[in-house]
């Protein structure tokens, strides 16, 4: 029996029926590339290591989780008056965690746009109610819980849609906003567009027009793709040029449980 003599040096037979020390040989192996499709999603960090989770626990294995956050959110210098509002408006809960950690003030109704961001107000104090929908639901609730002429504060981000102060105005209600933070754009990540160039199936939620936006004007997501979007809303995915993607889907409802059994739902 022929042993080696060295730790990782293995005996080699000649062509003259010699043994002796050789060399190892290295060969290269390709990566086997994961055969998951891919979900790609471009929120706020929290959001999206949150939103990922979730999808991890609705779809257990299904997708490998790509983050490439294409905003970052910043609080931003405000000064809101106080002076006789009967209630705050919250659209997103980027808005009731900056302005919990901001203003002590919670003897305030808080109205939120749906029940995640109803479920943030109340942890942080607030005697919250949710819309359960979009900025007119929220106009909706406002109109049946409070007597026209009542004063309302949106604290909210610069960029806003919705048309959620026109609507309340038009009711009769004193409503004003004040911007509390700010959402800074980021690039698409390298893995991001490798993602986006590479090998289908490659799904992408989109959860607010901006993003749309941000995601169809950045220089390394040009189209077309052959993945498919994901939107929250119409309103969201007619942000995205023709052709961008391969399939535009919308959300049943503009909230994040409707987006998770979208993508459960997913082929």
């Amino acid at each position: 029996m022929v042993r080696p003599r060295g730790i990782g040096s293995p005996v080699v037979r000649s062509r003259s029926g010699s043994y002796h020390q050789g060399a190892v040989q290295t060969i290269p192996v390709s990566p086997v590339p994961d055969p998951r499709p891919i979900l790609l999603l471009t929120r706020p960090a929290p959001q999206a290591e949150r939103f990922a989770a979730q999808v991890e626990e609705r779809c257990p294995g299904r997708f490998e989780m790509l983050i490439a956050p294409m905003m970052e959110i910043a609080p931003a210098a405000a000064a809101p008056s106080f002076d006789g509002v009967d209630a705050l408006l919250f659209s997103s809960e980027n808005a009731v965690r900056i302005f919990a950690t901001r203003w002590a003030r919670r003897d305030i109704l808080a109205f939120c746009v749906g029940a995640r961001t109803a479920r943030v107000a109340q942890i942080a104090g607030f005697e919250a109610h949710s819309a359960d929908g979009s900025a007119q639901n929220l106009a909706d609730l406002v109109s049946r819980r409070l007597p026209t002429g009542a004063r309302l504060l949106h604290p909210r981000g610069r960029h806003t849609t919705g048309g959620l102060l026109d609507a309340l105005r038009a009711a009769g209600f004193d409503a004003a906003d004040c911007v509390i933070y700010d959402q800074h754009p980021l690039p698409l990540s390298p893995a991001a567009r490798d993602a986006l160039a590479g090998r289908p199936p490659v799904l992408v939620p989109i959860f607010s027009p901006r993003a749309a936006r941000l995601l169809a004007e950045d220089p390394g997501a040009t189209g077309p793709h052959a993945a498919t979007a994901l939107c929250l809303s119409a309103a969201v995915a007619d942000v995205l040029p023709q052709g961008l993607f391969s399939q535009v889907v919308t959300s049943d409802r503009p909230d994040a449980e409707a987006m998770l059994a979208a993508i459960a739902a997913w082929k």
